[in-house]
């Protein structure tokens, strides 16, 4: 028996044979070089540099600004820019003659090693982003985009590195968990795994030496520990572990299956926030209401393009698969500009990005790319109940060009003999103040709102939501932006159009009573989210919180978040 620990990244309880994957750095030659292709060689060290920086600086622009993932991604850059560090690569491929591969494979193998006898416990904690830094820049460098490796079912794989191609492979290889013994947290590799629905773990030291192949071993996810060839009691332990989180999943499945009623039976439709396709497969999701955002943006950094027409097909109907066909599902198009993939299209030079090229000017300007998109989720329409989200919308002029578009992108499809819903719903966010201040006209004209509450507090509060030092300045409690939300839903009710709440106040245990009270009967909201805040509307009745949101309006004097603090302090 033997015991390996890590760093816990997604919960779970399995037993069962690992499987040790190859490391996906292969064929580093050691033979050395000819010294006529040592330019060859520094070359390719200069392209696989700027493809590694442009990689990161995509999947930065996906994260929030002020997240532990944006800071690791930004000090990634900062290696990969590093002045030493390239000159000591070029310095081994030149003195030393070595492939470019196995000039970076030795430079890291010697600073990794450096860093173990360094008394800085930062520095420590910080392999894992290193070796991240190197396997990516190695894998731009070999230039391999396609995974050959196979991938034992029913077993805990073992990695050493997982790169986001072999992590997109392990969605369907039905594993019972996941090791990896060189990795950051933060990693685009380690968004993904999260996703995958098994335990876990990063960072696990000498992994792929520790473990046999067919070792039998028990991996928990919410503490991080890999037991290898565990005694008879560790396996009574472990059945009795898995007995009492099995129930416990039971538990929750059964939250999750029920419907948010208040206390005076009415029911809110509670829908889930999502990015990737694979987080359709939680329990969470699959038994919500359906998908009420799906982020689409992560698509293109999946291949670092934007995918085809059938590519994207693909991914919206396997969210439908995952879900009860008739459950909903809003595809928000692509939401680039602002702080989002940029720079790929020329738009870093903006003054103000947020005020810039973004949303739905971003789409009408690039209308192939729009078209295609569009073409994409009106294929897999014919599949399920999908239905059409636009960004950004400040004028009803852009709803109107925006449908001039999907009449062409039918009309193709129509010619190519594609079948699709002929009448697709499309609808547009309501996070730009203009569109709010003129929500009755714009009901008019859509089939349905979406009440985007980040962008809307930010622009109507002139204040970056992105900005720590804005702090409580920043707050979708403001009478302002109640006001906005207010009329918003009151002439989505009018025009008899469906509005649902997405953003970070839908995912606010303190703003459900305020949301209920202004009519709110559709919320989106992140899955670590969606049994919580169940739980939270069904303590609440609505038509007391219309009367509490008439008494907090009227009184100035009140502070509105500490009075739905308190709310929820005594609703426990």
């Amino acid at each position: 028996m033997k015991k390996l620990q890590g760093i816990p990244l997604a919960s779970g309880l399995a037993m069962g044979k690992c499987s040790l994957i190859d490391n996906f750095i292969q064929n580093i030659s050691a033979e050395k070089i000819d010294a006529d292709d040592i330019d060859e060689q520094l070359e390719k060290f200069e392209q696989g540099i700027k493809k590694s920086l442009k990689e990161l600086k995509s999947l930065q622009s996906l994260v929030d600004n002020n997240s532990e993932q944006h800071e690791i991604i930004q000090s990634h850059q900062e290696i990969l820019k590093d002045k030493e560090l390239k000159d000591n690569i070029r310095n081994i491929i030149k003195d030393e003659l070595y492939s470019v591969e196995l000039a970076i494979h030795t430079y890291f193998e010697n600073f990794l090693k450096s860093l173990s006898n360094v008394d800085d416990e930062y520095l420590s904690l910080r392999k894992a982003d290193f070796w991240d830094i190197r396997n990516n820049l190695i894998k731009n460098i070999q230039d391999k985009k396609e995974m050959n490796i196979k991938i034992e079912p029913e077993t805990i794989a073992v990695v050493e590195a997982l790169p986001p191609s072999l992590a997109m492979n392990m969605f369907n290889a039905d594993l019972l968990g996941l090791v990896v013994e060189h990795g950051s947290k933060n990693s685009h590799s380690a968004i993904l795994a999260k996703s995958i629905g098994i335990p876990v773990i990063y960072d696990v030291k000498n992994a792929t030496r520790e473990v046999a192949q067919s070792t039998e071993a028990i991996i928990d996810g919410q503490k991080g520990t890999l037991i290898l060839e565990p005694n008879e009691k560790q396996k009574e332990n472990y059945k009795e572990q898995k007995k009492q989180r099995n129930k416990q999943i039971e538990r929750y499945k059964s939250l999750a299956k029920s419907e948010a009623i208040t206390k005076d039976n009415k029911k809110i439709t509670v829908m889930a926030n999502i990015e990737l396709a694979e987080e359709t497969n939680k329990f969470e999701v699959k038994y919500s209401d359906g998908v009420g955002l799906f982020r689409t943006e992560f698509l293109y950094f999946l291949e670092n393009k934007f995918p085809s027409v059938e590519k994207q097909a693909e991914i919206y109907k396997r969210i439908i698969d995952n879900l009860d066909k008739n459950k909903p599902i809003f595809i928000r198009v692509f939401d680039i500009g602002g702080d989002k993939l940029k720079e790929e299209f020329g738009l870093q030079n903006e003054e103000n990005p947020n005020l810039g090229r973004r949303g739905i000017r971003f789409l009408l300007e690039y209308r192939d790319i729009f078209k295609d998109q569009l073409k994409g989720i009106l294929t897999a329409s014919n599949y399920g109940n999908i239905k059409i989200m636009l960004p950004m919308i400040s004028r009803c002029e852009e709803v109107f060009q925006s449908r001039e578009i999907l009449e062409q992108a039918k009309n193709e499809l129509d010619q190519e003999g594609t079948n699709y819903d002929k009448n697709i719903d499309l609808g547009i966010l309501i996070e730009v103040p203009s569109a709010a201040l003129v929500a009755d006209k714009m009901a008019k004209i859509c089939d349905f709102f979406s009440i985007g509450t980040n962008d809307l507090t930010q622009y109507v509060l002139a204040a970056d939501r992105n900005n720590e030092r804005f702090g409580e300045d920043y707050t979708y409690f403001h009478r302002g932006i109640i006001l906005l939300i207010k009329n918003t839903i009151d002439a989505a009710i009018a025009n008899n159009i469906p509005v649902s709440i997405c953003g970070e106040m839908g995912s606010d245990p303190i703003a459900i009573p305020l949301l209920l009270g202004m009519g709110m009967n559709m919320v989106s909201i992140n899955t670590d989210q969606l049994l919580p805040i169940k739980k939270i509307i069904k303590k609440y009745s609505v038509e007391e919180q219309k009367q509490h949101l008439k008494k907090v309006m009227e009184n100035i004097d009140i502070d509105i978040k500490e009075y739905y603090r308190e709310q929820l302090k005594q609703n426990k």
